[in-house]
Order: C-alpha cells, then sequence, then structure tokens
C-alpha cells in the first residue's frame, strides 16, 4: 500500500510539472475587448536571448500577443517556439488597461517574452484591456483558437489564445414567453394550494 502511495504520489509530480501551460481567454465584455490569462511556462526547450521593453497589446496581421501592463515592461525574449504568424489583418492595438505579469508571444519572431528572472512553473497572471473596441476591430474570430508551442518530451510547453464567442442576448419575445410561462406556473401553483 505504501509503495502504491508513494507511485502515486511520483506520478501526479511529473503530470503536473510536464503539463505545463498558459490559458488565455479573451472576449466582448460590454463595449470592451478582455483577456485574462494564467497558467504557468516551462523554458527549458527555449534558449534567452536579450531583455526588451513590452506592455500589453494586440499584432494580429505579425501573429503577436502581450498581456499584462498596459505600461512599459522590461522581458525577456526566449526564442525557440512555433505558432500562428497571423491571426487577423489589424495592426498594433494597444492595450488601455492591464495588471497582473507582463508576457507575450509573436509568431513572426518565434519568441516568447516573460519577466527577465522568470522561474519554469511559476504561476503568471494577467489581464489586459482594450475599452471602446470589439472584436471584429481586433480582427479576432469569435471561436477560434490559436496555439504557440516549443520544446518536446518534458519540456513540451503552450500557450493557448482562446476567442470566446460574445454572450448571446435574448429578444424581447424571449422575456415576453419568459414571463408568460412564469404567470402561468405561479398562476397554477396557487390553484392547487387553494383546493
Amino acid at each position: 500500500m505504501r509503495v502504491w502511495f508513494l507511485t502515486l504520489s511520483l506520478l501526479v509530480v511529473v503530470v503536473s510539472t510536464s503539463g505545463a501551460s498558459v490559458i488565455i481567454d479573451i472576449g466582448q465584455v460590454g463595449s470592451d475587448v478582455v483577456a485574462n490569462a494564467s497558467g504557468t511556462l516551462n523554458l527549458a526547450g527555449l534558449s534567452a536571448q536579450y531583455q526588451q521593453t513590452r506592455h500589453a497589446q494586440l499584432v494580429p496581421n505579425a501573429g503577436a500577443a502581450f498581456f499584462g501592463p498596459a505600461s512599459g515592461t522590461p522581458v525577456l525574449f526566449y526564442y525557440g517556439m512555433t505558432g500562428p504568424t497571423n491571426f487577423g489583418a489589424a495592426g498594433v492595438i494597444n492595450a488601455s488597461t492591464g495588471s497582473g505579469t507582463l508576457f507575450g508571444v509573436n509568431g513572426t519572431a518565434g519568441a516568447l517574452y516573460v519577466l527577465d528572472g522568470y522561474a519554469s512553473g511559476s504561476l503568471l497572471s494577467a489581464t489586459s484591456s482594450w475599452q471602446n473596441n470589439s472584436l471584429a476591430t481586433l480582427s479576432l474570430t469569435p471561436g477560434t483558437h490559436y496555439t504557440w508551442t516549443w520544446g518536446s518530451g518534458v519540456n513540451a510547453d503552450s500557450i493557448t489564445m482562446n476567442v470566446n464567442a460574445p454572450a448571446a442576448v435574448p429578444e424581447p419575445s424571449t422575456y415576453m414567453l419568459l414571463s408568460m410561462g412564469l404567470g402561468a406556473t405561479g398562476f397554477a401553483r396557487r390553484k392547487m394550494s387553494k383546493r
């Protein structure tokens, strides 16, 4: 029993470290486009290059996306990833606001950007918004997924950006039918309770 438990614990550790990845959910929230990103990265399959200053922005025509603070932040450029070199026609669109840990990808350059000193496996979390924009103005097609990958075996990792479809807004007639149904149900319950 003890050996089985130890084997299971070791398996959980191996699975959790080799499954590192970041998921970005981006979608329309009212009149803004909002991105929320979180996860961990394994940098072992990449080569560090040099430091740059970046801020949250989308560059769809270059396959580049950066999330986190909207102000300039020093990041380290890592080379060796592959992924979309284009996910829309728009050029540079800077984020209006943002917070968290700045990171990004550039499919055209085959580059990943993270804070200098980021340790593999550490949690990344970022939020960015593009105020008074729509998915269409950012050249993002709802229901699509973009994935950048690097490394192999236990060093394989990825960043996936999901473009979520806006929530459907019911037609006024739907509200009318719903209220009629609820009214009829209430009336029937009231009649039954008087018996």
